[in-house]
């Protein structure tokens, strides 16, 4: 039973590239994505047991029966939809993922007066918007990574508040 999940994942991956004939995103593995004639005309995302799958109105008409191997119960939602914070909306020609609201709740902390409390919940919140649509922060994530959060510095802190200040300046 250890095995089972990692059972799961390859079953689950196998399916989507061999019989959906989709790709793996090379920057999140659990993110899936069709394109047809350079348009990405369907999106897979899978978060732990939870799956999202989505796609452009030729998906939705031609593709959606594909996706009911697995005996899953699934919810039909209208865009914008939020999923776990990351809110999902299209138009004629596009996707567009955003954690809007969750940036925005993200406030820097102290530097004179930090906890590892404090410092690890906001690392945490950093790592969550690097790994999910802001590609732009994984750096410095991954370098506050690198320390305990009980051994962390303020000079650690700064470049957190610098991260956290950097994402609010950028829609």
């Amino acid at each position: 039973m250890k095995e089972s999940q990692g059972y799961w994942w390859q079953t689950y991956k196998d399916y989507h590239i061999t019989d959906l004939e989709i790709k793996q995103s090379s920057l999140d593995s659990c993110l899936f994505y069709k394109k047809k004639g350079g348009e990405i005309v369907e999106l897979v995302e899978s978060l732990v047991d939870d799956t999202l799958v989505t796609g452009n109105h030729m998906f939705m008409a031609l593709g959606a029966e594909k996706c009911q191997r697995f005996d899953v119960k699934a919810k039909v939602e209208h865009f914008p939809m939020n999923i776990g914070g990351l809110i999902i909306s299209e138009d004629d020609y596009s996707f567009c993922i955003s954690q809007q609201e969750y940036k925005d709740s993200l406030e820097t902390i102290s530097i004179n007066n930090f906890n590892e409390k404090d410092f690890a919940h906001m690392r945490g919140q950093l790592g969550c918007i690097a790994s999910c649509t802001r590609t732009d922060v994984a750096y410095s994530y991954a370098a506050l990574s690198q320390a305990k959060a009980s051994e962390s510095t303020a000079e650690q802190v700064k470049i957190l508040n610098s991260s956290i200040d950097d994402l609010k300046k950028i829609n």
